[in-house]
Parts: structure tokens; sequence; C-alpha cells
């Protein structure tokens, strides 16, 4: 299992605070419901690659929907590693009051799509609903076929399970920056 060392996290719904030292490198993918991780760079404890501070700048927040616990942890884990405020729940309806708290609600909601309680699709509507500048992110091991029975808007952004780390970290960067587009019903 990969190490996070030196970190220090604060954070709540409105504020997020980020100090990182040294960031392990982590090579992971999700396959067959199992989580495999393993340390890329043994030596980065000793020699570390990145040093970063956030202490002025706000980081984005990131409300992350999966109700599988072990996908919820190693997706938590990579996006606090890459500097975001992650929010996560693997309840569906406590997602939609989380981005209806008040304050400026998540940047993006990255979520399953096939979830107890409500799918991905449903979730993504009420909270776009909620918080219409939210972006937002699908993750699915279904086929790309699929994606329309699920209520998968034509328009959405999809990443397909499994993933790997780079994929996950590089997909949620390109979706925080892409323009927010109305979800169909």
């Amino acid at each position: 299992m990969g190490i996070l060392a030196g970190r220090t996290h604060y954070h709540d719904w409105w504020n997020c605070f980020n100090f990182r030292i040294f960031c392990v490198a982590f090579s992971s993918t999700v396959e067959n419901n199992s989580v495999k991780s393993e340390v890329q760079n043994s030596t980065t404890l000793q020699n570390p690659t990145r040093i970063e501070t956030n202490l002025s700048n706000k980081p984005q927040t990131i409300l992350l929907v999966e109700d599988e616990p072990a996908v919820l942890e190693l997706v938590r884990t990579v996006l606090r590693s890459e500097g975001y405020c992650v929010r996560d729940t693997g309840d569906p309806l406590l997602a939609i009051n989380l981005a209806s708290a008040p304050g400026d609600g998540p940047d993006l909601l990255l979520t399953d799509v096939s979830m107890p309680a409500l799918t991905g699709p449903e979730l993504a509507r009420a909270v776009h609903a909620a918080s219409p500048r939210t972006r937002i992110l699908f993750m699915t091991a279904h086929a790309a076929a699929l994606d329309r029975e699920l209520g998968i808007p034509a328009n959405a952004d999809v990443l397909r399970k499994p993933f790997r780390i780079g994929e996950l970290a590089e997909r949620v960067r390109i979706a925080l920056t892409a323009r927010v587009t109305a979800i169909a019903c």
C-alpha cells in the first residue's frame, strides 16, 4: 500500500487548507472491485520530488460520490494528493445535501453511475439544479454502448473503470477547466 508522509489537512465544507511536503507516487488500477496499489518510487521520502504549498489560493472542491468503499478511498487519496479539497460520500442523497449547503458549492461532481438510491445521472441533475456552476464527471465500469440506457447524457464527460491514477488526475483537470454544460433530463 502507498504511503503519504509529511502531509497535513484541515478542511470543512467552506474552508480548505492543504499543505504537502512529501508525496509518494502511486501506480494503481481498480479492477474487478478490488484496489491494487504499490509505491512506484520508494526513494521519494528521502528525495522529495515535489514541494508544494497552497496557503493563499483556495483549492478547487470536488464532491466525490462512489458506493464502493475501496474505490472511494483510492480516488479520495489521489485527488487530495493532487491538491484538491475532496468531500466524499457513498450516499447520493447526502451528496445532494452537501452540494446544496450554503456557500459556493463544489467545483466538480465526480460520481459513479450505478449506485443505490439514485443513479449518477439523477444525482448530477439534482446537484446541477442546486449548484449550476458545478461541472460533472461520471465514472462507470459499463460499456459506452450502455450510456444512454443508464441515463448518461450524450454530452457527458465519462471516465471508464478500470482507470489508471494518471488518467484520473488528468480527466479531473480537464473537467475542471471545461465549460459547464446543462444536464439533459
